[in-house]
């Protein structure tokens, strides 16, 4: 009888899991297939082991909030859930975690395209990719100080640390609301700074191959992800400017919108950090599959050694005098252009 006095109202966790699940496994395959095609061929870089933490910690994440919609009544009314699951100190712990992680995974998905921005602008030195360089360094150490210290504001946010999931323990709290428009603010530049980045060189580029457009579609298809990304930034700013009479008496039904919106954003985050340099691993299947390349070339052998961009003089005769122009190109070190992103020195 007791059972039927409980768990009757509305139930918002299904937005949560079908936000969730589908989401975390798509980056999963994404992530555990860029890694696997690049061990395969000694090509590792930091940008890899950046993209890794991010999946881990993003991973630790759903698994917390999958614990307590699951286990603890999460998504639904207060009045629904038993009074021994309301009165558990472990959701509180599990969104304390929560809130850790997700600046962990959010800050080392963004550092991941910084240094592949690093590499591709390490060899040609025209004014744009000069500026393009100092620009990238900038928003490194942006998203190194600023995720690191809401990282550690996130574990200390309270004194003692306890207190954060205790909240009628003695001490102190920093004011969460503030962390959270800060976090806000912060993440929506830099998520329109690392997309717009790159673009200015790549459209420079003198030699238009059919490989360097696909590759430019790559990272255009992050605008596409970051109107995803950015719609979840300003809908969980908008809910937690609303304000919400059940949000204190209900929080665990009224915080399920915005706690959906933070895993979407989280795992659009790193799938689009992975297909910028996927083009290869699209190249192999193609090349299994249909016995061509995505260039609609047959596959032929080769040593490319990776995407550089590099710069080619030029001189021109125009009226009797000669001038020197500089032209921006990308090729692979070997000077093959059909495997671009390829072998050891890929990003």
């Amino acid at each position: 009888m007791a059972d039927k006095l409980y768990f009757q109202g509305e139930d918002r966790s299904p937005m949560l899991l079908g936000c969730t699940i589908p989401f975390c496994i798509l980056a999963g395959v994404l992530v555990i297939w860029r890694i696997a095609f690049r061990f395969s061929r000694k090509a590792i870089t930091a940008s890899d082991y950046c993209i890794c933490i991010a999946m881990l910690s993003a991973t630790g994440q759903a698994t917390f909030n999958l614990i307590a919609y699951t286990q603890y009544g999460y998504g639904r009314r207060k009045v629904d859930i038993p009074p021994a699951l309301v009165a558990s100190k472990t959701p509180a712990v599990l969104f304390w975690l929560n809130m850790v992680l997700f600046k962990l995974s959010t800050g080392a998905t963004k550092l991941s395209l910084c240094f592949v921005y690093a590499r591709l602008f390490q060899m040609a030195d025209t004014l744009t990719v000069r500026i393009s360089r100092v620009i990238n360094r900038i928003l490194a150490a942006v998203v190194v100080i600023f995720y690191t210290a809401t990282f550690l504001a996130s574990i200390f946010q309270c004194t003692p640390i306890q207190k954060a999931w205790m909240s009628k323990a003695a001490g102190t709290c920093i004011d969460k609301t503030q962390l959270r428009y800060a976090g806000h603010a912060v993440n929506l530049i830099t998520s329109v700074w690392v997309i717009a980045l790159p673009l200015p060189v790549l459209f420079k580029l003198s030699t238009r191959a059919r490989e360097v457009t696909q590759i430019i579609f790559l990272v255009l298809l992050d605008p596409a992800d970051i109107h995803s990304h950015t719609g979840c930034v300003i809908a969980r700013l908008v809910l937690q400017l609303i304000p919400n009479k059940d949000s204190d008496k209900s929080g665990q039904w009224a915080n399920t919108v915005g706690n959906s919106t933070s895993m979407v954003e989280l795992f659009v985050g790193i799938i689009a950090a992975c297909l910028v340099v996927m083009r290869p691993c699209f190249q192999g299947v193609t090349r299994k599959v249909f016995g061509t390349t995505i260039d609609g070339t047959r596959s032929r052998a080769n040593n490319s050694n990776g995407l550089v961009l590099t710069y080619v003089p030029r001189t021109n005769h125009e009226e009797g005098h000669i001038t020197k122009t500089v032209d921006v190109k990308m090729t692979s070190r070997s000077g093959s252009e059909e495997d671009l992103f390829e072998h050891r020195d890929r990003f």
